[in-house]
């Protein structure tokens, strides 16, 4: 059954023609990602990949801020409860990052603002990333006290060896230069000329042989490491218990009240 879109709460979607805008739709919380965000993102990518109209599907933020990653209070309940929800909420994490990975259309990401934590597997999983050159991109996990486990695959896949340690590694920010540096960005352009340029890639994409666009584009994922099902079971085990161990709950809850974590190291 086709999910019907207008009863999202959290994710818009419009199709206009051969494209796909599906926008995330939680601005009041800069756009964090819940468990519903998930659901209803994984819905979208089952009911779009066997839709041959669709060509393009483009992932935008609503209020012009892309994601401040996943919803911290959700990461902490969810490694608070049992062990099989804690899980499914991981794998389900999981399962929407590698739908969107697999779609057989084109997939780009415009990156506005803050891309953090989450949403940069998404970042790394798309066939084509703009980016405002303001905007800014963070692996805070470590510093939450858990790993960037789920989207690491997909980080692996799309960059240019490990050009993003020092920032996976810290958990600090960096910029839309260095993104693009890495090969985790392919556009980065000012953010008046964001809009123009995504409309200039959309025409290009449109010019183009369909088949043979996506006959390169499995060609493009041929020669890169592969994401595959056994990565996919250890990292949304690897999250799952993280998010429940000492470190998890105590980086968890220090950011929620704002101070500095009291690591057992």
């Amino acid at each position: 059954m086709k999910p019907d879109f207008q009863q999202f709460q959290d994710v818009i979607v419009n199709i206009e023609g051969s494209i796909a805008w599906v926008w995330i739709n939680r601005p009041h919380k800069r756009n964090a990602l819940t468990g519903r965000v998930f659901k209803e993102l994984l819905q979208t990518f089952k009911a779009i990949h066997n839709n041959k109209q669709i060509r393009l599907v483009i992932l935008r933020g609503k209020d012009n801020v892309l994601s401040a990653g996943a919803d911290i209070e959700w990461m902490r309940q969810t490694g608070r409860e049992g062990f099989v929800k804690n899980v499914l909420q991981s794998k389900l994490i999981a399962d929407c990052l590698y739908h969107f990975f697999g779609l057989p259309q084109i997939t780009m990401v415009v990156v506005e603002k803050n891309a953090f934590g989450g949403i940069i597997g998404f970042i790394a999983a798309a066939d084509i990333v703009i980016a405002e050159q303001e905007a800014q991109f963070c692996f805070p996990e470590v510093r939450l006290g858990i790993a960037p486990a789920v989207i690491m695959p997909f980080v692996m896949h799309k960059t240019k060896g490990t050009q993003l340690n020092p920032w996976i590694y810290s958990g600090r920010v960096f910029t839309a230069r260095q993104a693009l540096s890495s090969g985790l960005v392919d556009v980065c352009v000012p953010n008046p000329d964001l809009d123009r340029t995504v409309n200039e890639t959309i025409e290009s994409l449109g010019k183009v042989s369909f088949h043979a666009l996506l006959t390169t584009k499995r060609l493009v994922n041929l020669f890169r490491p592969p994401v595959t099902f056994r990565i996919k079971i250890y990292t949304f085990l690897l999250l799952a218990r993280l998010k429940r161990s000492r470190h998890g709950q105590e980086g968890l809850q220090a950011f929620l009240e704002k101070r500095e974590p009291r690591w057992e190291n």
